[in-house]
């Protein structure tokens, strides 16, 4: 199978013969619904010490958030008293008949230990999680002296007394309350997702086609999942510098692999801000390259990096 991009859930117990059946039949499935996810979409496996979970890695924010919580509140439904150790990573797998291997499965095992003795779940994220969830995500407590950081969370299951439960409700409320969370889910769901999905590291083929058409540059048909994705990330860069010398000249590297050096003759300004003043007016820059074959396309390239009215020449560096 090839590689791809996963969220890796790795999960670990604190008893000697764990109810790794009952979790996967319930208690797991349970938790992935109650935070808005789809248990048919994940593959499971057993792997010691304990028991690994690949999903989409768009489902990488929710694992983070509320599913914790929901994870907890299940653990009851258990025949006898689990807590579990959690670590979440995302980033390239492979799947074998032997199970997941990667960067992302070796990050979740290192991160997952079972859970202290006062709480029922501990879950343990990388960086790249981290990064994902953001200042809006729940509180998490970072571990700064581990080489490299992680975030801790947290859960213990709500166990609510008779005197606590939620009042009894007609039919019709149930009725109204239900038609809104039909509305409402998906579009909170998608809100929610918008982020992650355009991230380059992690959004979905799809999205990633439509982000390269969007930049205008066409499909790397010629790169695996992993370099397109880096040559994504890249554009998206050069496309915040352009307007400059720099971006100008990473951006043909970028296009077509070549070095270019971009001479400005003194007549020529280049804003550090948006909407500068004109000090002068506008000439031309000399775009050396390191080759002298035709590259196609390369005017086009030239000219939309480059600030409005300011003219070009293209050379050879070997020229000069």
């Amino acid at each position: 199978m090839a590689d791809r991009y996963r969220a890796v859930l790795a999960i670990v117990t604190d008893v000697s013969a764990p109810p790794w059946g009952e979790l996967t039949r319930s208690v797991l499935p349970t938790a992935f619904n109650e935070s808005g996810l789809d248990w048919q979409e994940v593959d499971y496996v057993r792997s010691a010490p304990g028991l690994l979970v690949a999903a989409p890695a768009a489902t990488a924010g929710r694992l983070a958030e509320g599913f914790v919580q929901a994870l907890a509140d299940a653990l009851p439904g258990l025949s006898g008293p689990v807590r579990l150790g959690l670590g979440l990573a995302v980033g390239i797998c492979h799947r074998d008949a032997k199970g997941w291997f990667g960067d992302a499965v070796t990050t979740a095992r290192r991160l997952a230990k079972p859970a202290s003795t006062s709480e029922d779940v501990r879950l343990a994220i990388s960086t790249v999680v981290q990064d994902i969830v953001g200042a809006f995500g729940p509180d998490y407590t970072e571990v700064a002296d581990a080489e490299p950081p992680y975030w801790v969370r947290m859960a213990s299951g709500r166990r609510l007394s008779p005197a606590v439960l939620p009042a009894r409700v007609t039919p019709a409320v149930t009725d109204i309350a239900e038609v809104v969370h039909t509305i409402a889910e998906p579009v909170a769901s998608f809100a929610e997702q918008l982020p992650l999905m355009l991230s380059s590291d992690v959004a979905p083929s799809d999205v990633l086609a439509w982000m390269y058409r969007a930049l205008g540059v066409d499909s790397p048909r010629l790169l695996d999942d992993r370099n397109g994705r880096r040559l994504l990330s890249r554009l998206m860069r050069c496309y915040k510098r352009r307007g400059t010398a720099s971006g100008l000249a990473e951006l043909i590297e970028l296009r077509y692999g070549v070095d270019a050096e971009i001479l400005d003759p003194g007549g020529t300004t280049w804003s550090t801000s948006f909407h500068a003043p004109l000090r002068q007016p506008p000439a031309s820059v000399t775009v050396f390259l390191d080759t002298d074959k035709p590259l196609d396309g390369l005017d086009e390239v030239i000219r939309s990096a480059l600030p409005v009215g300011v003219g070009f020449q293209i050379s050879c560096r070997q020229h000069r």
